[in-house]
């Protein structure tokens, strides 16, 4: 990974799904999270489809394991 960068957490991931459903443009959900596009567009690309509509409960359940999700 180049240096500078991070790969989406899950709360970005929801965020841009829910915008994206909302009718949001890429470049515009890019910029509300300061993220380039090309980013945004590669992870709609690869994980369209069921994961569009919801994160995968594994996942879901691994960053809950490491605590990047609330105890809401």
């Amino acid at each position: 990974m180049p240096s500078g960068t991070h790969p989406l957490t899950y709360p970005e991931r929801c965020h841009i799904y829910a915008l994206k459903k909302s009718g949001y443009s890429i470049r515009a959900i890019a910029k509300e999270l300061g993220r380039s596009h090309t980013t945004l567009s590669r992870e709609l690309r690869r994980n369209s489809g069921d994961r569009a509509s919801r994160i995968t409960t594994s996942e879901t359940h691994r960053e809950a394991d490491s605590g990047v999700l609330g105890d809401d």
